[in-house]
């Protein structure tokens, strides 16, 4: 059974979706392991702004130098180690747990996610537009592996909670240098910098779905990634569709998940995407769109 740690920081719902979808990824993990603790992590402004109820609201004071929501996001990510207490797997906001993970946590490493991937290389590949701070600062790439941290399991160890602080202090180096806010590049070199004993975890545990949809099959735990400036996922995804249900409702729409829990469907459907149809077996939808865009092109 194991526990949860989530980060939430928002404007609200007038400004942002990030507390539906906490509060969604929140309610899936409870829905799996109603036993288990899911430690939601977040400051004082949120805490008030939220709508919902978390049952372990765990509040922390911020810095003011982090002046950006994406920037006391990731304070908070990587500090979490060193503020919750016991084994947990960590998910974002944008990853919905579907079918249980627990092998996230039974392999014994201390650490484990998934190879990252992304929408220009749904293969792993260490990112290049990180390789000029690498760089400067005289860290050694390529590495053999390269982390997504939107999934991972995390023990409570001395050798963790030390890993924890040097990745929270590479972490500042690059945003405060170079004005990286991102947490992967910091995270990736902190774990060869200490030779961590990491755990691959499979697309099952961190499938995402953006970078392919074909990773949605199997998936146990869907993860989007998010678009443009105000970071909402896309439209015709299972997320999107339970941000407007409950916002609409103040309910979660359990039907669409259980129906997507029973086929790892990550979208609503129909869509108009082939790949989308294909990899969630909806073959004929899928044939009737390539169909109609080569009668569109002849």
């Amino acid at each position: 059974m194991p526990d949860t740690c989530h980060i939430l920081i928002s404007d609200g719902p007038d400004s942002d979706a990030f507390c539906e979808m906490t509060y969604l990824s929140v309610s899936l993990c409870k829905r799996l392991y109603p036993n288990s603790r899911a430690t939601v992590l977040t400051n004082e402004r949120t805490a008030t702004n939220s709508p919902f109820d978390f049952d372990t609201l765990q509040i922390e004071p911020i810095p003011g130098e982090f002046t950006s929501n994406v920037e006391r996001s990731r304070y908070l990510k990587t500090t979490m180690r060193q503020l919750v207490e016991g084994d947990f797997v960590f998910l974002d906001s944008d990853a919905l747990p579907l079918k249980p993970f627990d092998e996230i946590t039974t392999h014994g490493a201390p650490f484990a996610a998934a190879l990252d991937r992304n929408r220009e290389s749904p293969d792993p590949v260490f990112p290049q537009w990180i390789v000029p701070f690498y760089d400067e600062l005289s860290w050694h790439y390529p590495l053999d592996h390269y982390y997504n941290s939107g999934v991972m399991f995390m023990a409570d160890s001395p050798v963790m909670r030390e890993f924890s602080e040097r990745w929270h202090n590479n972490w500042r180096l690059l945003l405060t240098h170079y004005g990286v806010y991102q947490d992967q590049p910091s995270l990736n070199h902190t774990l060869q910098e200490f030779d961590i004993d990491a755990h691959e975890l499979p697309l099952t545990c961190n499938a995402m779905v953006d970078a392919s949809p074909y990773f949605s099959r199997g998936a146990k735990i869907v993860h989007y990634f998010l678009r443009g400036k105000d970071r909402q996922p896309d439209p015709i995804s299972l997320l999107a569709h339970l941000i407007r249900h409950i916002r609409e409702t103040d309910e979660i729409d359990w039907e669409a998940v259980e129906m997507a829990a029973e086929t790892s469907d990550a979208w609503i459907h129909p869509t108009n995407s082939v790949h989308i149809e294909l990899a969630t077996y909806h073959y004929f939808r899928a044939f009737g769109l390539a169909a109609s865009r080569v009668f569109l092109r002849s």
